[in-house]
């Protein structure tokens, strides 16, 4: 019985580092799959590179893309 409740708690372990890793990992993947590409394209359109950390935009870069896209650009 102890032995029983030691594998159970085992696998209770190792269900909770794959969830967390799931957890973690999925928006990271996420990212580079869907948004990454249109923030690139929309980079390239208006010859600005994002500066924020990682990559990710600033407000000051989307605030030049939502200018750029009223202007007709």
């Amino acid at each position: 019985m102890l032995r029983a409740i030691r594998r159970h708690q085992w696998y209770g372990v190792i269900g909770s580092i794959i969830f967390w890793a799931v957890l973690i990992f999925a928006p990271l993947y996420l990212y580079q799959q869907y948004i990454q590409p249109f923030v690139a394209k929309f980079s390239a359109t208006t010859g600005t590179t994002t500066s924020g950390p990682l990559g990710l935009p600033t407000s000051a870069d989307l605030q030049k893309l939502i200018n750029s896209f009223k202007a007709g650009q």
